[in-house]
């Protein structure tokens, strides 16, 4: 259609719209378009210049007709404006693309106002949402500070314990009659982590009676000489304080690099059929007790031996490793027996107990409880349940596959899980050093 005739019907049907109910009206009169001025009609002389003209008026009368006030400002909305002055959709309006009539405009206007008061909606809801994870953000921040502030706390704890000066050596017995209880194991990462913390002076001396394997587990120095070789080629050197020497030692010890500690070897020579006696356990423990503040002893499968007989005379703490398993709790009570009748019963109640877990056990991050409830978990509970009333702690060793192989131990390659729980284990040990020193000295403890 002719840009001129589209212009004519606009204007003929916005005048008609003017008109009172009732009027007769002259189609093919000439009238004023409504709400447009009577001069920019009369001025526009071309079809493109009064179909500019009309889109003007459409512009003002939108304006004029949109609601002054609102959920938001119609004459200022950029987007409301441009809804406002797309051609109609609708009946003949939509057929010549003329603009919208008020009942559409109107209907635009409901849509595009629900549409607002959604977005605004929506807007208020993120920024909730927003506040509320910051808050739980905040929280969790507020949370972990906390944890971390009482880790460091615990450890300082821990820490001051593992370094108490005890006025002289203590020994320490690594001990349960069971094989694959987790002795070596033990001797070696409580060595460890004592040197580590205690910055030296302690060795961990495999005692047992025949070929243990804690020299093959530890870290290799540059000779392979072991207790045997103190006893035959070394103990003369040691006779008086004069030709006593720490350097000397060094040609029987393996040193343990960054942990800071010694290992003493037992036998590694398979055609040896000689065993160390009681009175070679008391010539290599004076030796060492010369030189090194922390002893730990570790001990073979046969607690009637003479050796293992005479180290019960030198223990101060007593440490019982327990595998997780039945068999190596049964063995273990029968050692406790074993002490007690013995007369070693205040041995037993201070021991320690390590209960070592054979399998990953799923524990809270936080709070260190059990998460799940299987066989293996439930094992370890009874086993734990039945030292509780015979020593004076208990401690759980997690699962850790860096040890699972039996090969050469690497201390900073353990899971942190591992060297965690090691360290609760040697200040519960030095805790209660810390109060046999003190009653043995006749001084109250004090609470730190």
């Amino acid at each position: 259609m002719e840009p001129e005739i589209v212009h004519k019907v606009h204007a003929q049907e916005l005048n008609l719209a003017s008109k009172p109910k009732g009027e007769v009206q002259n189609p093919t009169a000439p009238q004023p378009t409504a709400n447009v001025p009577l001069a920019k009609v009369k001025e526009a002389q071309t079809p493109e210049e009064a179909e500019e003209a009309a889109m003007s008026a459409d512009i003002e009368a939108v304006q004029t007709t949109a609601p002054s006030s609102g959920p938001f400002p119609w004459n200022e909305d950029s987007e409301w404006k441009i809804i406002a002055t797309q051609p109609a959709t609708q009946g003949i309006r939509a057929m010549f693309k003329m603009r919208p009539s008020e009942t559409e405009l109107a209907a635009r206007q409901a849509d595009f106002s629900k549409l607002k008061e959604a977005q605004a909606a929506k807007a208020e809801e993120d920024s909730r949402n927003k506040a509320e994870q910051e808050k739980l953000a905040a929280e969790h921040n507020a949370r972990r500070q906390q944890r971390e502030a009482e880790r460091a706390a615990h450890l300082a704890k821990l820490t001051r314990s593992i370094q108490t000066n005890f006025q002289g050596t203590r020994t320490l017995l690594v001990a349960n009659p069971k094989g694959g209880a987790r002795k070596t194991t033990t001797a070696y990462l409580l060595a460890a982590t004592i040197g580590l913390i205690r910055g030296g002076s302690t060795c961990a001396w495999d005692a047992n009676e025949t070929m243990g394997t804690l020299g093959e587990r530890a870290l290799q120095d540059r000779h392979n000489r072991t207790v045997v070789d103190l006893l035959e080629n070394g103990a003369r050197h040691f006779l008086d304080i004069d030709s006593a020497r720490v350097g000397v030692l060094d040609s029987y010890v393996r040193n343990q690099g960054d942990c800071h500690f010694d290992v003493l070897a037992s036998d590694e020579d398979p055609a040896r059929q000689d065993q160390i006696d009681a009175d070679g356990f008391n010539k290599v423990h004076d030796i060492l007790s010369h030189f090194y503040r922390m002893i730990v002893v570790d001990t073979g499968n046969n607690i009637r031996a003479a050796h293992f007989i005479e180290a019960q005379k030198h223990t101060n703490q007593l440490v019982i490793p327990v595998a997780a398993s039945y068999d190596s709790k049964n063995r273990a009570l029968d050692m406790i027996a074993t002490f007690t009748a013995a007369g070693y019963d205040e041995l037993v109640k201070n021991a320690v107990v390590l209960v070592h877990e054979l399998e990953p056990i799923e524990r809270d991050e936080e709070t260190g409880q059990v998460l799940t409830s299987n066989g293996h978990e439930l094992t370890a509970a009874e086993i734990s349940e039945a030292f509780e009333r015979h020593v004076r702690a208990v401690l759980p060793i997690p699962y850790d596959p860096a040890l699972k192989d039996g090969g050469t131990i690497k201390y900073f390659e353990l899971d942190p899980s591992t060297i965690d729980a090691y360290r609760e284990a040697a200040a519960a040990i030095t805790d209660s050093l810390i109060d046999g020193t003190l009653e043995s000295s006749g001084r109250r403890a004090v609470s730190k």
